[in-house]
């Protein structure tokens, strides 16, 4: 949920930016928003990946102490 909140925030700076800022030279905007958007993905990435980590994680956890008990 925290990562969705994230995403959300960041997503909603880029179009207060967007509709805040007219640049003359919109081709510098387009990249500055394309390149902020690949570090939003990117980290998005990053973010699910480290939560299915750490569930992989648990249930290893798991399945020992399951086993411990039989």
């Amino acid at each position: 949920m925290w990562i969705i909140l994230i995403i959300e925030i960041e997503l909603n700076y880029i179009e207060k930016l967007y509709n805040k800022i007219r640049f003359k030279n919109s081709f510098k905007l387009l990249n500055y928003l394309q390149s902020f958007t690949t570090q939003v993905n990117n980290r998005a990435s990053f973010f699910i990946e480290q939560v299915h980590n750490i569930k992989i994680s648990s249930l290893k956890i798991a399945l020992r102490v399951k086993k411990r008990a039989i």
